[in-house]
């Protein structure tokens, strides 16, 4: 399992990878997926890319705007 913390703001959040309870490939082995928690919340993020493994930095990138974003809409 993969887990990465990164600083959003002030605040900490984790980027782990997870896998997914319903759906998955082809030959039904559940996909796995990234997850953000941020501040108690949980946001699914999105399916994992093997292009993740070689270029953490652009991950964190992503996650970061994906979190932003999700930040901005949540009452």
């Amino acid at each position: 399992m993969a887990r990465y913390i990164g600083r959003f703001g002030t605040r900490g959040f984790t980027l782990r990878l997870g896998q997914a309870a319903v759906g998955g490939s082809l030959i039904g082995i559940p996909a796995s997926y990234w997850e953000i928690e941020y501040e108690g919340r949980t946001y699914p993020w999105r399916a994992w890319h093997v292009k993740d493994q070689s270029d953490l930095s652009q991950l964190m990138r992503s996650a970061i705007a994906y979190l932003r974003a999700q930040v901005q809409q949540t009452p």
